[in-house]
């Protein structure tokens, strides 16, 4: 399932700075980091829930 289009929710300004922090070399990387905590977040509240798809 696609997530949110992250980079969208940012400047550049500030997906350089998130780089940085996360020490990744491409938005897409940073895209990705985002997605994955996403769905992280997603299997922890349908765990907590007992709504597991």
């Amino acid at each position: 399932m696609p997530i949110a289009d992250w980079a969208s929710f940012f400047d550049e300004e500030m997906i350089e700075e998130l780089k940085h922090a996360f020490n990744l070399k491409s938005k897409e990387e940073l895209e990705a980091l985002f997605d994955e905590v996403a769905m992280d977040i997603e299997q922890l509240v349908a765990e907590r829930t007992g709504t597991k798809h």
